[in-house]
């Protein structure tokens, strides 16, 4: 007993260049959407870094004026966890 195997649909040439064009168009939608979503990634790293930036000079400033000021508080003397005993005498009067 042999198997009959059914015969491949034939397609005509003009369905065939239809299906290829569709294939194209559909490459073309992917790619545009690939390409968006990229730029839309770029963006964020962009302003990520940005921020970062950002963020890292004010830390540096911040750093300096520590370093200018030392560890004196804003009222001019250092806390009194630090301060001399004759300041911490003062500073209790």
């Amino acid at each position: 007993m042999t198997t009959a195997k059914a015969a491949p649909p034939i397609v005509s040439f003009d369905e065939q260049i239809k299906h290829a064009r569709e294939l194209v168009v559909e490459g073309h939608r992917l790619l545009h959407v690939a390409n968006r979503d990229l730029k839309a990634g770029r963006n964020v790293v962009r302003r990520t870094q940005k921020l970062l930036s950002d963020t890292e000079s004010v830390f540096r400033a911040k750093r300096r004026l520590q370093a200018s000021t030392g560890s004196i508080g804003l009222g001019g003397t250092p806390p009194a966890s630090i301060a001399s005993p004759a300041a911490r005498q003062r500073s209790s009067l």
